[in-house]
C-alpha cells in the first residue's frame, strides 16, 4: 500500500502494516466461513475448498495463540520492567532532565574549558529543542496522575498479540532514535555552512572574490 511521499505503509510503520494485514484477514473470516458453510450444505467440498478451510482454521489458531502469548509476555515483562524502574527510580522525564542539565553544562564552561560561546549556543539549542519536544510528549503520555494516554496505551498493549507488540516496540525504538539522525543532519548543515564561509574567507585573503552574477571568481582589489 502506497501512502504519502511515495513510501509504502511498511516503510513508515511496521506496526501499522502488520495491523492492517491482520485486520483485513480477521474481517474476511466470517465471509470465508459463510461461503464454505453454504458450499458444504449443497455438495461435498473440493480439494481446493478444503485447503481454503484449512487456511482459515490455521489463521484462527494463529490469532488465538498470538493473543495468548502476547498476554503472557505482557504480564511477565510488565511486572519486571515496573519493578526495575521503581527500584531504580527511573522515569522518562528524569532522563530528559538529566540530558538537559548535561547539555547546558557543555554549553557553558565544562571542566573550566573556554569554548566558543556562539557556536556552543547554536549546537546546544538545537539539542535542547528536541529535549523540550520529548518533555512535552512524555508529560502528555505519562502525567503525574493515574490517568492520561499512557494508561490507555498500556491497556491496549496488554491485549495485543505478541506480533503486534514486537512491531510496536520496533516502531517506538525507531521513533526514539530518530532525533539522533536529525541532530546529525543539523550538525552536518552547520559544518557545511562553516566550511563554505571559510572557503569564501580564504579567497578574500588570496585576492579573489566570487562573482555571483557571472558565476566565476574575479580578482579582488584591497
Amino acid at each position: 500500500m502506497v501512502v504519502g511521499g511515495g513510501k509504502s505503509l511498511a516503510e513508515l510503520s511496521t506496526f501499522l502494516a502488520v495491523f492492517v494485514h491482520q485486520l483485513h484477514n480477521t474481517t474476511s473470516l466470517s465471509r470465508k466461513l459463510r461461503q464454505i458453510y453454504v458450499t458444504s450444505e449443497q455438495r461435498r467440498l473440493s480439494r481446493q475448498e478444503k485447503v481454503r478451510l484449512l487456511e482459515v482454521c490455521n489463521w484462527i489458531c494463529f490469532t488465538l495463540l498470538d493473543v495468548v502469548l502476547g498476554r503472557l509476555v505482557f504480564l511477565y515483562m510488565g511486572e519486571l520492567a515496573l519493578s526495575t524502574f521503581q527500584s531504580a527510580e527511573i522515569s522518562p522525564l528524569t532522563v530528559v532532565d538529566f540530558l538537559r542539565d548535561n547539555v547546558e553544562w557543555l554549553m557553558g564552561a565544562p571542566a573550566g574549558f573556554k569554548l566558543n560561546k556562539p557556536l556552543a549556543s547554536i549546537l546546544g539549542n538545537g539539542i535542547l529543542l528536541w529535549l523540550d519536544l520529548w518533555s512535552f510528549v512524555f508529560a502528555e503520555i505519562f502525567p503525574r496522575g493515574c490517568g492520561g494516554a499512557g494508561k490507555w496505551l498500556v491497556v491496549m498493549f496488554g491485549y495485543m498479540g505478541v506480533t503486534l507488540q514486537l512491531t510496536l516496540l520496533a516502531d517506538l525504538v525507531n521513533l526514539a532514535t530518530w532525533h539522533s539522525h536529525w541532530v546529525y543532519l543539523y550538525f552536518a548543515k552547520l559544518n557545511r555552512l562553516q566550511f563554505g564561509l571559510f572557503s569564501s574567507l580564504s579567497k578574500l585573503f588570496l585576492g579573489q572574490k566570487i562573482n555571483v552574477l557571472r558565476h566565476r571568481v574575479d580578482s579582488c582589489e584591497y
